[in-house]
């Protein structure tokens, strides 16, 4: 415990965990949430409550048995592990869809998807796609997407601190032109996603607060399948689109961790799935983008070449992590059988190296913290979490790991240096607020002073001063 107790959290003693009556026939949502399904058709009453899609078990496996036409990918992927990207993209397209993990060393699985925007705009239709729109061509359409434009231009500048004037004029000029005259409706798409969202933090109209999050949803949606589109035909001439259209799923993946719901408290694992699946995508498609026909270089390689450096894997995942060493340790309170079986959990070479590389990323982010790098680069490092931390991480999120609980309440420390920015808002206090309700008593101690040692000191607010574009 802290001296003087600030920011300290009080451990609070623990119950039985409860279980609702399981349904059998309810839909997927209710079946992984383990809570009573009404079974009303389209949509259950927990999903309705929750304005999220509903999805049965009949829809799930036409989905899942849905195969790619032959010959409709491009054999230019065959040297690029299409296979594995395909795996990674179909996971940020149906995060839902993912299959519920066995158990496994001993640690009980509570795989739950988020009562989030990300869930419920990517549930599986019928056909294996993802839903199609549902705002008909229509005035009201086109008077909101000229606001969502505008707003997206003008207003939903992340940074009060100016990045370099090649990255303002990247994502201020050359990707709304890459959008409207060239036509690439991903990028389009994801622009309205992020626009919306960025009017539903500030909106205070609880109608007009349902509106945006109806449209954030949808412009997803629509995002989603449009990139998988792309991917699907991948070439050095889409190539550029692509990867912008991925830097903006990993974007707005990350400023939805916000909006998680605080009870039940739930991991951002949404976050990490598609951050994952998009940053394997990026990769991919980076290697294939080229210069256009005039000379002119690839649009993304601006945004590659300017800070922050992630590109080297020693300064990043297998930097120093000496720092944060302590927390991996077993608490000495830990019974018999836990201890062993935490122990155990750290003889596992894999499992030590996925540790090691989440809290040397979490170090990599503190130092950038400690040399007061510009807030757009803190950002763009909270992003890459997900693309550079092995997907293991995610997994261990799942089957509700201590010593995993711990490691995500350190890196979610870091975002409150920069919880100002409306890209992250409140993310790094309510997801270390929610792992502490839920970690055994024993590993408490080790989030004693997180909610005051990043958060910076509340004063009047940074003025704008310019930052326009995504987090990456």
């Amino acid at each position: 415990m802290s001296p003087s107790g600030q920011g300290t959290l009080k451990p609070k003693p623990r119950g039985p965990r409860l279980y609702h009556k399981k349904s059998r026939t309810g839909c997927i949502r209710c079946k992984q949430r383990r809570v009573k399904c009404d079974e009303v058709r389209p949509s259950c009453g927990g999903c309705v409550r929750h304005m999220v899609d509903c999805v049965y078990q009949t829809q799930a496996t036409a989905a899942a048995t849905t195969a790619t036409a032959p010959g409709s990918m491009n054999p230019q992927l065959d040297a690029m592990n299409l296979s594995s990207m395909e795996s990674e993209l179909s996971v940020l397209s149906n995060p839902s869809a993912a299959k519920t993990s066995p158990q496994s060393d001993g640690y009980t699985v509570y795989e739950t998807p988020q009562d989030s925007a990300v869930s419920s705009s990517s549930s599986v239709a019928p056909d294996g796609d993802i839903p199609e729109t549902d705002l008909p061509e229509s005035r009201e359409r086109r008077i909101w997407e000229l606001r969502l434009l505008h707003n997206s231009l003008t207003q939903a500048k992340p940074f009060p601190t100016p990045q370099p004037q090649v990255i303002n004029d990247l994502f201020l000029i050359d990707i709304p032109k890459m959008a409207l005259n060239e036509g690439r409706d991903g990028v389009l798409y994801g622009s309205f996603a992020h626009s919306a969202l960025n009017l539903w933090t500030r909106s205070t109209d609880p109608e007009e607060k349902e509106t945006l999050i109806r449209l954030q949803r949808t412009y997803l949606s629509l995002m989603l399948r449009q990139h998988r589109q792309d991917v699907a035909v991948l070439d050095p001439d889409n190539a550029d689109a692509v990867c912008i259209c991925s830097l903006k799923i990993l974007t707005h993946a990350l400023a939805l961790i916000q909006t998680l719901p605080s009870e039940p408290w739930q991991p951002p694992t949404d976050f990490l799935r598609m951050g994952s699946g998009a940053g394997s995508v990026f990769h991919t498609a980076l290697r294939m983008a080229k210069s256009g026909s005039g000379g002119e270089v690839a649009k993304i390689q601006t945004f590659v070449q300017n800070p922050p450096g992630l590109r080297d894997p020693n300064e990043t995942i297998l930097s120093d992590h000496s720092a944060l060493d302590w927390i991996l340790e077993t608490p000495p309170g830990s019974s018999p059988e836990a201890a062993e079986q935490l122990d155990a959990e750290m003889s596992d070479p894999l499992t030590l190296s996925v540790y090691h590389k989440a809290i040397s990323y979490i170090c990599s982010v503190q130092r950038a913290i400690a040399r007061e790098e510009p807030e757009f680069a803190i950002c763009r490092r909270l992003g890459a979490f997900a693309v550079l931390v092995p997907s293991e991480f995610t997994q261990y999120l799942i089957e509700r790991r201590p010593r995993a609980l711990v490691v995500l309440a350190h890196f979610m420390a870091t975002f409150m240096s920069v919880e100002h920015i409306w890209t992250i808002g409140r993310a790094g206090e309510n997801q270390i607020r929610g792992i502490h309700k839920n970690l055994p008593m024993e590993w408490a101690y080790k989030l004693d002073g997180l909610l005051t040692k990043h958060k910076k000191h509340e004063g009047t607010p940074p003025v704008f001063s310019g930052g326009y574009g995504a987090l990456m």
